[in-house]
């Protein structure tokens, strides 16, 4: 199996994470980590084409860059989380969890 490299999570979903509380009734913080477990399973996420869904698998599989898109909802909450893969010098990988504005 191919390994994500160290995961990190941006300025954004952490301030979410802590004005949501680690234990929050909204439960963003398992949801941040629900989608992080979908990504290492390669579920792209909830808001790509098949098309895009085959393309990401692909450069999985050939050691490239990857990207996913996942929809967070509740009461009063709607967006979008991206996890990127980004494969460094040296096949380095680094995986965070961002907000598509901070990108």
């Amino acid at each position: 199996m191919k390994k994500f490299g160290n995961t990190y999570v941006s300025k954004g979903i952490n301030d979410l994470i802590e004005s949501f509380g680690m234990n929050g009734q909204n439960g963003f913080t398992r949801f941040v980590g629900e989608c992080v477990k979908r990504f290492d399973a390669k579920d792209w996420g909830d808001n790509m084409t098949p098309p895009c869904k085959r393309a990401m698998t692909r450069a999985f599989n050939n050691d490239k860059d990857i990207n996913a898109s996942y929809t967070y909802a509740d009461p009063g909450n709607l967006f979008a989380i991206w996890i990127i893969r980004e494969v460094g010098t040296y096949k380095r990988k680094t995986t965070t969890v961002i907000l598509p504005e901070e990108f």
